[in-house]
């Protein structure tokens, strides 16, 4: 769900505790959901099928709308969503097959962040892969990354501009008692040559949210955020902070 794809997004500690919520925001029938924790963050929109006639914007606890997500099993399924008169919590009525649920949450008070200035609206390079291949490798390397800060290296390699020859993926997990181990793999990559180094855990939560056969990975160097999207899709976007590299 469109839940799943936002709510994991947002921190498990408290010291920031709007970041432990979605900021759900409705303008007219554009719903757009959004998550952040401080190094990585997730937007999802979509249409509603009836818009409200005043715009909302609140943060649910990530738990709550993980909850909603549970509740909701098929395309048909109905939510309703109503915020009290002094806006400190939000009910959630479920209509489902099943019958009909009412969840009801406390609302978190501060401002959420603007993420739209997070987001880079410029890459240097650019690379389309594969969803699962690039999800398989990623879990191996973790195995061997769980010494090393749980943190794999990504060596990107661009093809010729003929597309002739293509790009090449490598991806390095470093244990300190075992040694390297490295992974390569086909992908169109344009721009720079680039090594940028993510949590394994962070790369692997997006990949498992994406539904798309291909992903499309967007950077601006080895110390700025990357985009990552699925080919195709206009309605999510996630943005993941880099690590420092272990080498």
């Amino acid at each position: 769900t469109m839940i799943d794809q936002v709510a994991f997004s947002a921190a498990r500690d408290e010291s920031r505790p709007v970041l432990g919520g979605v900021n759900v925001k409705v303008s007219g029938a554009q719903l757009t959901l959004a998550a952040a924790d401080g190094f990585r963050l997730s937007v999802r929109h979509a249409r509603l099928d009836h818009g409200l006639p005043e715009p909302l914007d609140i943060i649910v606890p990530a738990r709550a709308l993980t909850e909603l997500g549970r509740l909701l099993g098929g395309d048909d399924d109905e939510v309703e969503l109503s915020v009290t008169g002094n806006r400190t919590q939000v009910l959630f009525r479920v209509r489902t097959a099943d019958g009909e649920t009412v969840l009801v949450s406390r609302l978190l008070e501060g401002q959420f962040p603007d993420l739209q200035r997070v987001i880079p609206k410029t890459a240097t390079t650019e690379m389309t892969i594969s969803r699962s291949e690039l999800a398989t490798a990623i879990k191996i390397a973790s195995i061997f990354a769980r010494d090393a800060a749980n943190v794999v290296r990504l060596d990107l390699q661009p093809g010729d501009e003929g597309g002739v020859t293509p790009g090449t993926l490598e991806i390095t997990a470093t244990a300190p008692d075992v040694g390297d181990n490295k992974s390569q793999m086909p992908a169109g990559i344009t721009g720079d040559e680039t090594h940028i180094s993510f949590s394994a855990e962070f790369l692997s939560d997006v990949l498992g949210v994406l539904k798309s056969d291909r992903i499309h990975l967007k950077l601006t160097g080895p110390l700025s955020p990357a985009v990552i999207e699925g080919v195709g899709v206009e309605d999510y976007t996630h943005v993941i902070m880099p690590m420092h590299s272990v080498r």
